[in-house]
């Protein structure tokens, strides 16, 4: 193990790595590596990273873990691992009583192929987010973490103390490190990058234990290693001008002479200039400092306290069963199943294919999982190889565009996949177990639209029908693109019917009979032909998920208004449920159903929870693109007096968002420092008086210098940021707030250094980019 001690305020970096001459090889059964304790590889801060080959393996399978704690006493440090589903995870641990763990799902675990993981936890934001090849698959704010506070950090194996599973892992792990920080998506990536592994074949031995392989830097002689050599890395500069972006809803204020600038939550959110027709009034109250509660989350506990190859408890549950010969299900042709070129949609379906022979076909995606054709053009179709096993899903108009999306990964492991295709905007996404696999540009010009039915595991009449061979559950067809937030928050969960958005809802769970039920309002049920039902295991919830139990809405909280997205914008979880788009004219309201204001003010606790839940909402939005954030307590009654007023206020609007395009406000704190003259205390007599007088009239001239440092840094900057707000001094500090464009905080931070050095009586710090709470 090389270690690296902090030096001069950098990160601690802690490297297990091994050269990829001896990579350490784990046979699934018996090989770990133990760690002992150390508070130093358990940082409240954190980024740990590793390079990972998964050899496969039933159940739960762990990477990485660094755990104490219980489920009775609550879990404490963090874990990788692969699920029983083979997908990779972070889990995050608050140590609270409880509260069950935190916990981040990627994409499927791909067998044989180098895999980098990271996962970071920042304690001032409260963030953790996991990254797979560079890329973030995730992300959390407002969660709490204790580190582990006295167990080893194991390899390879689970939290094996007082008598837990230890899950092994089966494959290759290696150059593993934990940094004392939670490093910024850009250098995720360039770790990524630079620290992949090469293709040489991991060290792999029979009869000798497999970690005994000597190592040319690490020498481990047993599972639980000694102390090694502290081997020094190179040091990370801190000291650049551009601080690193961070998404965090609130920092502590430090001084900008350090350069890490801090986002005030005290800095109201004024309220938009609007005139809603029915708006609630909203409520004044001050954001208080009180964490917000995570996410309930809770995993299997069979990872920690069962045998390592028990796979999570699963119930059978009713599928339709198409035998690739003439089964298949028409719905009925319905204009609400219809979409035009330029209509968002998004269709979605689980399905398990099962092997076939390779259809003579000259098309590579040959099986017609579902489609709207009839030799014309069709606004969706999802198709299957019988080649390759690929999935892929297009559109087709009348001027003969045919956008299409295409996974590069087969799907024919036997095993149930969550396929989405969605359109927003001018793109195509296509998402297999909710990771975006593919996207492509919507390069339909002409109608899309047709009369033909809606076929599942069939094409169309006159053409070829190439039936398709396997199990379908869960299709969903929604009038509006979906986020891929959206998409995993109701992936494995049973639908009511009435969601916002939803057009058509076929569980395929009847269990019998030759029909499928349409649980929508549309009633657009399916007939079936010759297909069967069978029970079986999905990974799908039986439980109806309790979402919106009236088709009618109400109380629309609202968080903020921006341009209608033209790319899928990830979004948070609101004040209790999930957030959704309501558009018109080209302004979206980001808003939140039957939030009642009364019930919130009535329960100071929850009231607290929801103003730091409208924060991080606005914060998250901010990240991704431009927006006007409303003061807390915005609500509209009903979705009509919502678009009434985006109706009437929609350019203006347009206008004020085109104006902060690639801006963000920043807050610039003046400290008074303090001028406390000494007398001494053998002073006396006219000695004194003159004493106490020469103190007066140095602070006297102190306090009109630091005036004067004021009024000529406000002249200054005022100067150069026209639009400034400038806030006099009040008590313990005065405040400028500066709209600046984003590409300029370069610029800013050199000008903050200078205008540091003009007012030697003042104390100045500088906030993180915030969303422009005093511009709109």
């Amino acid at each position: 193990m090389k270690q690296q001690e902090t030096v001069a305020g950098q990160p601690k970096d802690i490297d297990l790595g091994y050269p990829a001459s001896a990579t350490p090889y784990f046979n699934g059964t018996s090989d770990q590596i133990d760690i002992p304790y150390a508070a130093d590889i358990n940082p409240t801060s954190f980024t740990v990273e590793m390079s990972v080959q998964f050899q496969g393996g039933r159940g739960y399978r762990a990477i990485l873990t660094s755990v104490s704690g219980s489920a009775s006493l609550g879990r404490r440090g963090y874990v990788f691992c692969v699920n029983a589903a083979q997908q990779w995870q972070f889990w995050l641990g608050s140590g609270q009583i409880g509260i069950p763990w935190v916990i981040l799902t990627g994409s499927k675990a791909k067998e044989d192929i180098w895999t980098h993981l990271a996962g970071t936890y920042d304690s001032l934001s409260q963030t953790m987010a996991f990254y797979i090849n560079g890329r973030a698959v995730g992300q959390y704010t407002g969660i709490q973490f204790k580190p582990n506070d006295r167990h080893p950090l194991h390899v390879g194996a689970g939290a094996t103390e007082a008598g837990a599973s230890s899950c092994f892992f089966h494959g290759s792990i290696t150059k593993v490190r934990i940094w004392a920080k939670a490093l910024s998506p850009v250098e995720i990536q360039t770790l990524a990058i630079e620290r992949s592994p090469k293709t040489a074949e991991p060290t792999s031995p029979t009869s000798t234990p497999p970690l005994e392989v000597k190592q040319p830097e690490v020498p481990i002689t047993s599972l639980t290693p000694t102390p090694l050599p502290q081997v020094k890395q190179p040091e990370v500069p801190i000291t650049s001008l551009t601080p690193t972006p961070l998404s965090q809803v609130k920092q502590p204020e430090v001084p900008i002479t350090l350069l890490t600038p801090t986002p005030p939550l005290e800095a109201k959110q004024p309220e938009v200039p609007t005139t809603p027709p029915t708006p609630t009034p909203p409520l004044e109250v001050k954001q208080p400092e009180v964490p917000v509660k995570p996410p309930v989350t809770t995993p299997p506990e069979s990872f920690f306290e069962e045998s390592p190859t028990k796979e999570p408890e699963k119930s059978l549950q009713p599928v339709l069963m198409f035998d690739g010969q003439d089964d298949y299900v028409e719905i009925p042709y319905s204009p609400t199943l219809d979409f035009a070129q330029a209509q968002d949609f998004a269709i979605e379906v689980w399905l398990k294919p099962d092997p076939m022979e390779e259809s003579k076909s000259k098309t590579i995606f040959d099986i017609n999982v579902l489609e709207k054709w009839v030799g014309t053009p069709f606004p969706y179709a999802i198709r299957y190889s019988s080649k390759n096993g690929r999935l892929y899903a297009s559109r087709y108009d009348d001027e003969k565009k045919n956008p299409a999306v295409s996974c590069l990964e087969p799907i024919n492991d036997q095993q149930f996949h969550h396929v989405a295709f969605v359109k927003q905007s001018s793109q195509l996404y296509l998402y297999v177990d909710g990771v975006e696999v593919a996207s492509a540009n919507d390069t339909t010009i002409g109608t899309t639209q047709n009369n033909s039915p809606l076929y599942l595991s069939r094409g169309a009449v006159g053409g070829g029908r190439h039936f398709f061979k396997g199990q379908m559950a869960e299709f969903r067809i929604w009038n509006s693109a979906r986020s891929q937030v959206e998409i995993q928050a109701d992936m494995s969960r049973r639908l009511v019917g009435n969601e916002p958005g939803l057009v058509g809802y076929w569980p395929l769970n009847e269990g019998n009979g030759d029909t499928v039920s349409d649980k929508t309002k549309n009633a657009n049920h399916g007939q079936i032909t010759g297909a069967t039902w069978k029970q079986v295991e999905v990974p799908i919830d039986k439980k109806v998920l309790p979402l919106r139990l009236s088709v009618e809405l109400s109380n629309f909280y609202t968080y903020a208004f921006l341009l209608t997205p033209a790319t899928v914008l990830e979004l948070p979880k609101g004040i209790s449920d999930r957030v959704l788009f309501i558009s018109h004219a080209g302004v979206s309201a980001l808003v939140e159903p039957e939030v009642s204001l009364e019930s919130l003010q009535n329960d100071d606790e929850r009231l607290i929870q929801a103003v730091l839940s409208h924060d991080q909402v606005i914060c998250e939005l901010f990240r991704q693109t431009t927006i006007l954030p409303l003061r807390f307590g915005t609500s509209f009654a009903s979705k009509e007096s919502l678009l009434t007023h985006l109706e009437s206020h929609a350019e203006k609007y347009l206008e004020k968002l085109r104006q902060l395009n690639g801006k963000a406000e920043y807050i610039l704190k003046f400290i008074p420092r303090i001028d406390e003259p000494v007398i001494t205390p053998e002073s006396g007599g006219r000695q004194y008086f003159l004493a106490k007088k020469q103190r007066y009239q140095t602070q006297q001239d102190f306090q009109i210098a630091q005036t004067a440092e004021w009024e000529n840094a406000v002249h200054l900057i005022t100067q150069i940021y026209k639009s400034a707000i400038v806030v006099q001094p009040q008590g313990e500090e005065a405040r400028i707030y500066l709209l600046v464009s984003c590409q300029d905080e370069p610029l800013l931070a050199e000008q903050f250094l200078a205008w540091q050095k003009a007012c030697s009586r003042w104390e100045l710090q500088l906030g993180l980019a915030l969303p422009p709470y005093h511009f709109i």
